[in-house]
């Protein structure tokens, strides 16, 4: 653009300051049904209960996404100075690369998290409103973002939104590629980097656009070979994690990742539950009130398919592909359900919709946005906290941290040493873990070294160094992990137990 049409543009207004906020509004106006979507997804999200800390697998992701942060490897992510290979690397260096822009701490964790969940709704919204509608989308986009699943899961850093997020990509790739073949290949890509998120359950939009051929009784996309040219783009993102790992670690890896985490979660090595009973309670508990419209809207949608009408083919195709993976499964998990969310979203929504057919969308916009709106007038001037807490872990050892020397290590003692242990002396204390050896401490002891504190996840065993060398006699077979204080000793006010409320 010459200076002469940028001068000739400004004086139209376009680049004035009520110009700009013409533009705004006719945007807010043009997109309100997905911007109220994110408003109350993002909600959803600030007021899931966590307690104000993370536990569990979002912290151990976080403390990993901090360690990799920390050392420069971003090839092989690491925790307490071990390799982890329990998962694919992608959402551990989206999180790490969040922590190297906003900050290694809550605020970055739970953008970490939150985005993909916010993407997730925009995408859904965006698909119904060109198949179904504007109502339809708006209702299926709400339903989804008011899930208590969507809530628990899309807040925090956890893997499940980002792959559900990559699943539906690459259905949608498929579905739009219809009409425009040059989608087609990126079919491959998305299912590659649902690879790279969560393994092979990244694979399951391939089973889902199957089984949806079947139920259309149509070739397509089997038959078009724009389908097929990014076919290579699978192996090559697999490639990305899988051939540096194995080459950098060997064996180590392959046991790690294929033996120690998948045949575990497949056989259910660890332990094994009954999925039907773990479900079924979780659809109950999580997933009301709009778990029967879902049930409504599949019948429906099993009605339109014997019709012949394809597009309520995919939904069905979708959750019929997730269940029969999970179902045979060792372990069952709630978050296992979360990939569901986008196909009973919108099967609840024509439920709705059939049932209350005369629902006026400008009434939807002003029910949801009083509801916003007094949700945020709450969260930022009500008595309500949602950062106060410390994680049970540390809570546990406070007492022993806080008295410590901060030149004297701290050892955790046990048959095997919690990964919650060591994410949250790296995530929430900033201490740094390091594996040592039974042969190292002894030397230590005998070289007379500062005083040594042990921790027993079982015994809440503490002592000095003769209690040390008795207990060392007796756990040759022991893990044992080395905490020290990178600074100063964190402040008794942060390492105390949190005042019950």
């Amino acid at each position: 653009m010459t200076a002469a049409r940028a001068f000739a543009r400004s004086e139209r207004g376009v680049f004035t300051l009520p110009g700009m906020l013409d533009r705004i509004e006719a945007f807010a106006l043009r997109h309100r049904d997905v911007l109220l979507v994110l408003w109350a997804g993002l909600l959803v999200q600030m007021v899931a209960p966590y307690g104000g800390f993370l536990s569990g697998d979002p912290l151990l992701y976080a403390a990993v996404a901090k360690s990799t942060l920390t050392s420069g490897d971003w090839l092989s992510p690491s925790l307490g100075g071990v390799p982890y290979f329990n998962k694919p690397p992608l959402f551990l260096w989206w999180t790490a690369g969040v922590f190297q822009v906003l900050g290694a701490g809550m605020f970055a964790a739970r953008v970490a998290g939150t985005v993909p969940g916010l993407l997730l709704l925009a995408l859904v919204h965006h698909h119904a409103r060109r198949t179904v509608g504007d109502r339809m989308a708006l209702v299926a986009a709400l339903v989804l973002a008011t899930t208590r699943a969507f809530g628990r899961n899309s807040g925090v850093p956890r893997l499940e939104s980002s792959l559900t997020l990559c699943l539906l990509a690459a259905v949608l790739c498929v579905e739009l590629g219809a009409r425009r073949r040059a989608l087609l290949p990126l079919f491959w890509a998305a299912v590659g980097i649902g690879l790279l998120v969560k393994g092979p359950a990244g694979l399951w939009p391939i089973g889902i656009v199957a089984l949806t051929s079947v139920l259309r009784r149509t070739w397509f996309p089997w038959n078009c070979g724009r389908f097929w040219i990014g076919l290579p783009i699978l192996p090559l993102l697999a490639t990305v994690w899988l051939l540096p790992a194995w080459l950098r670690h060997g064996d180590a890896f392959v046991q790690a990742y294929f033996v120690d985490d998948l045949e575990a979660t497949a056989l259910g090595t660890d332990f094994a539950v009954n999925p039907f009973t773990e479900y079924g309670s979780t659809l109950l508990r999580d997933w009301l009130p709009w778990f029967p419209f879902a049930l409504h809207g599949a019948w429906l949608a099993c009605g339109r398919v014997r019709r012949g009408d394809g597009d309520a083919a995919w939904p069905l195709a979708w959750i019929a592909v997730v269940v029969a993976t999970l179902l045979p499964m060792g372990v069952a998990y709630p978050r296992y359900l979360f990939p569901l969310l986008p196909a009973t979203s919108l099967l609840a929504a024509e439920s709705i919709v059939v049932l209350r057919p005369a629902v006026a969308t400008w009434r939807v916009h002003r029910g949801v946005f009083a509801l916003c709106a007094a949700a945020s007038a709450f969260l930022l001037f009500g008595p309500l906290d949602l950062h106060t807490g410390d994680p049970p872990s540390i809570a546990t050892f406070a007492p022993v941290l806080r008295a410590h020397d901060a030149a004297s290590p701290v050892l955790y003692v046990g048959d095997h040493v919690p990964r919650r242990i060591i994410a949250a002396a790296v995530f929430h204390s900033d201490l740094e873990v390091r594996p040592i050896s039974v042969a190292e401490v002894r030397a230590r002891l005998v070289a007379g070294e500062p005083r040594v504190i042990a921790l027993s996840p079982r015994t809440r065993w503490t002592g000095p160094d003769d209690t040390v060398a008795r207990r060392l006699a007796r756990c040759e077979h022991e893990d044992l992990v080395e905490i020290t204080l990178r600074a100063a000793p964190a402040s008794p006010s942060s390492l105390s137990p949190p005042t019950p409320r």
